[in-house]
């Protein structure tokens, strides 16, 4: 990567060479952004290289119609690069108009989300971890006003949960792969007021029952022990 347009100078070169002067549907040029990017990631290339050099196709590709459901539907492809180039975007798109609002992509990015055993797939989960990190760092440093809905406190009607709780799972499986990323990511959303309320009230307000346990415990400690890992991370 010699310039930071690049990505984009390759988009367009691959362009024309597939569509050899016939007009094309932009659905099409959208798909070989995303497959552009998962190129440039399997050659091994740091995302936070990516992002910088393909500022002008994360732009091309976010402004068409639909981008967020072109995301979700990636995110199950059955090729391994084009999952990572999906998972990855949104971290890309942190300075896009209304990113915010893009709720459905959060969850499924919560849905996808794991440890990652294997090498290939830790690929997958680390960016899925930056694009949070990332994403919630702007939103922090920019001081954007969420309006008492932080994105990533959203449930999900699906699953009844939301991004947060999801972390806060993730790291308290401490799989080794990944858990900094995690971690990382789950320190960057507590910078936010309307998450450490959340975690207060939680604190204050319920007990669980712990299998096993004669005694319930209070529903503070299923927070206490990830955010030991996350106090070191929060300045």
């Amino acid at each position: 990567m010699k310039n930071p347009s690049s990505l984009y100078t390759s988009w367009k070169s691959s362009k024309k060479q597939s569509l050899g002067g016939r007009k094309a549907k932009k659905m099409d040029l959208t798909d070989l952004g995303f497959r552009t990017i998962a190129a440039s990631m399997k050659r091994g290339n740091h995302p936070l290289a990516v992002r910088q050099y393909s500022e002008r196709l994360n732009d091309y590709i976010y402004n068409q119609p639909g981008c967020g459901r072109r995301v979700c539907e990636y995110l199950k492809s059955e090729n391994l690069w084009l999952r990572a180039a999906a998972a990855s975007l949104p971290g890309f798109w942190v300075t896009q108009r209304k990113i915010t609002s893009q709720k459905e992509l959060y969850w499924r990015i919560r849905e996808v989300m794991h440890g990652g055993d294997k090498d290939a797939e830790c690929v997958i989960s680390s960016v899925q971890f930056r694009s949070v990190q990332f994403l919630a760092t702007h939103w922090i440093e920019k001081r954007v006003d969420h309006k008492h809905e932080y994105p990533f406190l959203l449930g999900d009607p699906v699953s009844g949960t939301n991004m947060v709780d999801t972390l806060v799972y993730t790291v308290s499986q401490r799989i080794r792969p990944t858990l900094s990323f995690q971690v990382k990511a789950l320190a960057a959303c507590c910078r936010d007021h309307l998450v450490l309320e959340r975690f207060y009230r939680s604190l204050d307000l319920e007990l669980v029952p712990e299998t096993g346990d004669s005694e319930p415990i209070p529903k503070g400690e299923v927070y206490t022990q990830p955010l030991r890992f996350v106090y070191f991370y929060i300045k």
